[in-house]
């Protein structure tokens, strides 16, 4: 994605959004984007946008740490749930998510539009 990966991180953060990132020594090991917003079901939220952790760095509690950091600044800015959304196909993800304690509580559904009067 390159330059266009850095412009929209820009958009991010001028939307709110957040980026945090734990290093091991030198590299980083695992990162976190989120926003926080009201919606009308459950009032404000903290949405986690992504989660990625090093392939070679994964069961040494990375990504634990960053879920850890990012709840309790969810409940510094006053949200009461945390969000994330995960493709159907990441198994491993789900079954950290699930160790976390995160359930699954409905579908996100998604389409494609795009302006011509096509879908």
């Amino acid at each position: 994605m390159g330059a266009d990966y850095t412009a929209l991180m820009a958009v991010i953060a001028s939307e709110g959004g957040g980026l945090v990132q734990l290093h091991d020594g030198q590299a980083v090991r695992s990162l976190a984007v989120w926003r926080v917003f009201h919606t009308t079901y459950c009032g404000l939220r903290c949405e986690i946008d992504d989660l990625i952790t090093d392939p070679d760095c994964r069961s040494r509690r990375h990504g634990a740490v960053l879920l850890d950091w990012l709840e309790a600044e969810a409940l510094r800015s006053g949200c009461r749930t945390v969000t994330l959304n995960s493709a159907t196909h990441r198994a491993d993800a789900h079954r950290f998510y699930f160790r976390q304690r995160y359930e699954i509580l409905g579908f996100h559904f998604s389409k494609s539009v795009r302006g011509d009067g096509t879908t």
